[in-house]
């Protein structure tokens, strides 16, 4: 399990969204970083 953080914009519509689709790539330390999202 990941936890995701988004930029404080999305928090008000948060409880919105039932789909989101994510496409990371490996980062440094184990971290993922977020290439593309689609919050729907």
């Amino acid at each position: 399990m990941k936890e995701l953080v988004f930029n404080h914009e999305y928090y008000e519509k948060m409880n919105f969204y039932t789909n989101v689709e994510l496409e990371v790539r490996k980062g440094y330390f184990g971290f993922d970083i977020l290439e593309n999202k689609r919050l729907n």
